[in-house]
């Protein structure tokens, strides 16, 4: 395998592991904790998301054997860190339709775009013997991307400034938003990073190589 060929999108998919995943959990928290929603009810609005990676990823499987798998992961990453953003400064008041469901159509775009075209890119100058054993690296790396958030993001930044604004006097409610805002945004932050590393970083190419092959890994956000 060429070192940079795979160095690089392993690098963006435990960037977006961190980012990505790390924004599901939080987004299960915001949904029950802040705006009251059951599990049942959760679990329906993550209904936008999946069917935004869906249609994403059917159309990235499309294009990068045209455009290549560099501005699909680009415009992809991009996507995320508007989303994460957009959940940053949600208002628990403003409810799921207008402060949650945008950024959720919007990351569930991101991310199919992102991990079609990352894994494209991770594949696409990798011999068929060693095909394999870059698929499971791919994988292995996502799932390490998003231990890391959850636990960094979620169980330590959240919480931190949750009781930070707690021990202020704000209201719990506005204090667990408070928190999870926070570590919505530095998820923005971990996302906009990973796009810049397909800027200048990620090799242009056809994707023409992998392209049947990119679509399985997306199964990590669509859940």
């Amino acid at each position: 395998m060429h070192r940079r060929a795979a160095l690089v999108p392993n690098v963006l998919q435990l960037l977006l592991g961190i980012s990505g995943l790390s924004t599901l959990f939080l987004l299960t928290l915001y949904t029950q904790q802040v705006l009251g929603y059951t599990p049942l009810q959760a679990g329906a609005a993550y209904l936008p998301l999946a069917a935004g990676v869906a249609g994403a990823s059917a159309v990235a499987s499309r294009l990068v054997g045209r455009t290549g798998p560099r501005p699909l992961a680009i415009a992809g990453l991009a996507a995320a860190t508007v989303a994460m953003t957009l959940l940053g400064h949600a208002s628990p008041a403003a409810g799921y339709w207008t402060s949650v469901l945008p950024a959720m159509v919007i990351l569930g775009l991101g991310a199919g775009l992102s991990f079609v075209s990352i894994t494209t890119a991770a594949l696409e100058r990798v011999d068929d013997a060693a095909a394999g054993l870059a698929s499971g690296l791919l994988s292995t790396t996502v799932q390490i991307g998003g231990a890391v958030g959850v636990t960094v993001l979620a169980g330590v930044v959240a919480t931190w400034r949750s009781n930070g604004l707690l021990a202020s006097g704000v209201a719990p409610l506005a204090a667990q938003a408070g928190g999870l805002q926070v570590a919505f945004l530095l998820a923005a932050a971990v996302s906009a990073a990973a796009a810049l590393v397909a800027v200048f970083a990620l090799q242009r190419g056809t994707g023409a190589p992998a392209a049947a092959a990119a679509t399985p890994a997306a199964p990590g956000l669509a859940a």
